[in-house]
């Protein structure tokens, strides 16, 4: 599986990174103002902008755009991935099916997520994303 990643934002942080800012604990991301993000894997795209706040576990909440191409593809490796589960997947087809049939578009469909404490709410399905960012110091 091949995946090509491209971003632009700003990012806050709790506090400066600065030489030897380690030594006095943590800093960690607080929010993410997303310009540009754009992903490809399997012959999907995925391109989303907005703002995210993130808590004291890492956990992302926030508003996106989003905009994908390909979408059955990315529904592959989700559910391959374990992201999506299984049992949701099928009623996720249907749902971004007819998302896609609504817009009038064969292959590309665009609308709001919204995420709280790292769910994303993609209409009446909510997938746990798993995604936590860690404190800033323990990555450097």
């Amino acid at each position: 599986m091949a995946l090509s990643l491209e971003t632009e934002m700003k990012i806050g942080l709790e506090r400066p990174l600065e030489v030897g800012s380690c030594d006095q604990g943590p800093s960690r991301l607080v929010s993410a103002a997303i310009e540009r993000f754009s992903a490809q894997v399997n012959g999907a795209f995925v391109d989303v902008e907005g703002e995210l706040e993130f808590g004291p576990d890492g956990s992302p909440t926030g508003e996106t755009q989003y905009r994908l191409t390909n979408w059955q593809n990315l529904l592959d490796v989700g559910a391959a991935s374990g992201i999506i589960s299984h049992s949701v997947t099928a009623e996720l087809a249907i749902y971004l099916n007819l998302m896609t049939i609504l817009s009038g578009m064969s292959e590309e469909i665009s609308g709001e997520l919204n995420v709280k404490s790292g769910q994303i709410a993609f209409g009446q399905f909510f997938i746990d994303t798993g995604v936590r960012i860690p404190d800033l110091c323990g990555t450097l």
